[in-house]
């Protein structure tokens, strides 16, 4: 397939799978196995992350004020370090709920990361 067609096609695959709330990589990923691009080529693995830095990279932009206001809290800026915020408490409880478990899963998590069955399969 003509490779501006193949982007053309993924680019919007990944534009309208971006505001469901279900994964996009997967609809991408899934898509590019059903139109037989290979993910051994370094260009279209990387063309896959550069495709989704614009929703990645407007998430800082959009959340902005809520990421100074808990970075505020955290370092003890306006209210002070006594007067812990519930919501940095809870941002951190999550961070580490999740974080320790998927360090320790890391082999597992990088030899299903680019699964099919793994990404069709109904939780």
């Amino acid at each position: 397939m003509n490779p501006y067609l193949l982007s053309l096609l993924l680019g919007i695959i990944e534009g309208l799978t971006e505001f469901l709330p279900v994964s996009s990589t997967a609809h991408l990923r899934i898509a590019e196995s059903l139109l037989h691009v290979s993910l051994s080529d370094g260009y279209w693995k990387m063309y896959s992350i550069v495709i989704q830095l614009g929703a990645i990279l407007c998430l800082p932009v959009y959340f902005r004020d809520r990421i100074s206001e808990v970075s505020l809290h955290v370092s003890g800026g306006e209210r002070g370090p006594h007067r812990a915020d519930p919501s940095a408490r809870s941002h951190t409880i999550a961070f580490v709920v999740t974080a320790i478990p998927s360090y320790l899963m890391t082999k597992l998590i990088g030899k299903n990361l680019e699964s099919l069955y793994v990404m069709g399969v109904p939780c």
